[in-house]
């Protein structure tokens, strides 16, 4: 599937006139995180339709969408695509776990590579040069849910995780941060992705007096878990990373996600920059909270303006330029250190109840 985006920048040298410059979107578009690829493909969609009607000189943007779903065999082979495809550009991917195993096939043949996405540090500490991000690390959500766990001191603390890299690194963090402190952890467990039944863990979590949950992973199997845990009486406050944020973990867990703790990036939904996205998203009936389309909006961004800066369309050139440079995006100004990761990005903790309402409660 193609998508054509007429793409005008300012300032952009002649090399680039009448150019035709693909981008791939990859994320996941089947499998059970697919509303997380539907934000970010939002987001990429939204920005280059604005920068069309805004901007004065012509680049032409050719937007191709790529299906990962989120596996990381599948990635490769998307990868292995887009490289053959001859793009140079890639926005994506969105899971970790996929945008680790693609990431050393981008660098190895020139493609730059901006995940909206993709939390854990591991993908930024092997010394890429053509690897970034516009969003924030596991280490420093990890750490934040940490600091929320240690204010308000549940009685007996389990940390769950689904072995992947994403879940395991963010619950990693946690842990590695507690036990800094020497704040008691009663209960460790791992889980398999896909599971639906957690009987054994729910007895375990009984017999420990559980009343405090930090899970690493996605919502779908935190939902089963929750539902299960209530049905046999443990009234439980879960807390976990962004991709537990879904709109669907309440109907999934019965509601007894209520109350549900999540590290998030800010409400960028509230911002006055956001205000036109936001009634776009509004009037198609979209969540305008999803962070990833606000993420995925600003990397269109910063590419479009390192584009229009860079001495020559080669992604090196353009590489160096989101090193050098500080980029005006709809999240605020971003600039990248010199692996890749943004300078600044901060998260917030916010709770989730049953009706969907979402308020941020710390930091204070």
């Amino acid at each position: 599937m193609r998508i054509l985006f007429v793409i005008l920048l300012w300032g952009a040298q002649s090399l680039w006139a009448s150019k035709l410059v693909d981008v791939a979107v990859v994320g996941p578009r089947s499998g059970p995180v697919t509303e997380y690829g539907d934000m970010q493909f939002t987001g990429a969609r939204y920005s280059a339709d604005d920068i069309n009607q805004s901007a004065k000189q012509a680049v032409q943007f050719n937007l191709v969408a790529f299906d990962d779903a989120c596996d990381p065999q599948q990635a490769i082979e998307v990868a292995k695509k887009i490289v053959q495809s001859n793009i140079h550009y890639v926005i994506g991917h969105l899971c970790s776990s996929a945008t680790q195993v693609a990431a050393p096939i981008y660098e190895a043949n020139s493609v730059l590579m901006i995940t909206p996405a993709s939390t854990s540090p591991t993908i930024t500490q092997q010394g890429y040069r053509l690897v970034f991000r516009t969003i924030g690390l596991d280490s420093k959500q990890g750490s934040l849910a940490a600091e929320y766990i240690k204010r308000h001191k549940p009685k007996s603390l389990a940390i769950i995780h689904d072995q992947q890299q994403y879940g395991k690194g963010v619950a990693e963090a946690v842990k590695t941060t507690l036990m800094q402190s020497s704040f008691p952890i009663k209960l460790m467990l791992e889980i398999d992705v896909g599971r639906m039944s957690f009987k054994q863990e729910v007895e375990m979590l009984k017999a420990q007096g559980i009343d405090f949950i930090y899970y690493g992973g996605y919502y779908p199997e935190l939902a089963h878990l929750l539902r299960q845990s209530k049905r046999q009486g443990l009234s439980i406050q879960a807390m976990g990373p962004e991709a537990i944020a879904s709109q669907d973990i309440m109907p999934l867990s019965a509601n007894a996600a209520d109350g549900l703790l999540v590290t998030l990036p800010p409400a960028f939904s509230t911002w006055p920059e956001a205000k036109q996205i936001v009634e776009r998203l509004q009037q198609k009936k979209l969540d305008e909270g999803s962070p990833f389309i606000y993420t995925s909006y600003a990397a269109i961004q910063v590419l479009a303006q390192a584009i229009s800066v860079s001495e020559s369309p080669s992604p090196v050139d353009i590489a160096t330029t989101l090193r050098e440079k500080s980029f005006d995006t709809l999240i605020g100004p971003l600039s990248f250190n010199d692996a890749g990761d943004l300078n600044h990005f901060k998260f917030e903790v916010f709770r989730v109840d049953a009706d969907g309402k979402m308020s941020r409660v710390f930091p204070p």
